[in-house]
């Protein structure tokens, strides 16, 4: 019987022999290469979804630094105010027991903050207070403390409580407030704010 022309002959020159395995190759590697693709991608996405959150995180830390500092900085400010022996700036304080004071970027307000006051901008302006930081001061008249070496009935240290407060608002974001508070000490005469020059 002659095989030669049957069409399950396997010699070399046939090419029908291969194309069954061929297929079957081209099938698998089409295959692996959709797993890949599948891997790559979920792995770029975990990737991508760590950064933001990462990204976040140290721009959330980073509003929350300058709240801080702000908030320190309006009391640095009423501290340096308050050791000037002319300054008459608590005089209010003294008198009506309270007073506040807003630190804004160029000038040292006897007063509340209000939405033009800011102590820094960040980016675009925004009416609702978006990208602007504030800060502020609140300070308490505690009373007159004996002055240790001096005529009691002519001298005292005044007693103050400063509290600096700051607010940012970034704009879609959620918001950031600071405060700390400071016990400071004025030394003048008793029945008047200012020291006699």
């Amino acid at each position: 019987m002659n095989y030669k022309n049957t069409p399950y002959t396997h010699h070399k020159g046939c090419p029908l022999a291969k194309a069954p395995r061929i297929k079957k190759a081209k099938g698998a590697a089409l295959l692996i290469v959709m797993i890949l693709i599948l891997v790559m991608s979920t792995l770029t996405f975990n990737s991508i979804k760590s950064t933001t959150l990462y990204t976040r995180l140290a721009s959330n830390q980073v509003a929350t630094e300058r709240t801080f500092q702000a908030a320190e900085s309006v009391i640095d400010r009423v501290f340096l105010e308050g050791q000037d022996v002319t300054s008459v700036r608590f005089l209010e304080a003294v008198l009506a027991g309270v007073q506040y004071d807003c630190l804004s970027q160029s000038d040292f307000l006897p007063e509340k903050c209000t939405r033009k006051d800011t102590f820094d901008s960040y980016g675009k302006y925004s009416t609702a207070h978006g990208n602007t930081l504030f800060s502020a001061a609140q300070t308490r008249y505690l009373g007159d403390l004996i002055a240790t070496g001096y005529d009691v009935r002519s001298f005292s240290y005044k007693h103050f409580e400063t509290q600096g407060a700051s607010f940012y608002a970034p704009e879609k974001r959620v918001n950031f407030a600071s405060e700390n508070r400071l016990h400071w000490q004025k030394f003048g005469p008793k029945n008047n704010f200012i020291r006699a020059q």
